[in-house]
C-alpha cells in the first residue's frame, strides 16, 4: 500500500518550513516519521483495505486518514502505556 499526500490548497508536504516528514492539513499536522503516528495510519487504513481484498498493492490519497489520525493524536492506541497520577481511569 501507498499512502499519497500530494500538495494542495489547505495542504502542505514539506519540504523546507518544518520537520521533514511533516504534512499539514488546514493548520493541523501530523509526522510521518513517527512511528505512533504511522500506527494510527495503518489502523485508519486496514478497514478500506479489508474491503478490496483483491487489490494488490492500492495507491491511497492519504489526506482523509491523515484527518482521522489528527482527530486523534492525542488518544492512546494499542500498546501505549497509560500512566494514571491523582486521578482515575
Amino acid at each position: 500500500m501507498t499512502l499519497v499526500f500530494a500538495p494542495g490548497p489547505g495542504r502542505v508536504v514539506s519540504n523546507s518550513h518544518f520537520e521533514k516528514g511533516t504534512v499539514v492539513l488546514d493548520r493541523t499536522w501530523i509526522n510521518l516519521y513517527e512511528p505512533r503516528t504511522v500506527r494510527r495510519l495503518i489502523d485508519a487504513v486496514t478497514p478500506d483495505l479489508e474491503a478490496r481484498p483483491a487489490v494488490r498493492n492500492p495507491e491511497l490519497d492519504g489526506w482523509p486518514y491523515c484527518t482521522e489520525v489528527m482527530d486523534h493524536t492525542e488518544l492512546p492506541f494499542l500498546g501505549d502505556e497509560l500512566t494514571v497520577t491523582g486521578g482515575e481511569l
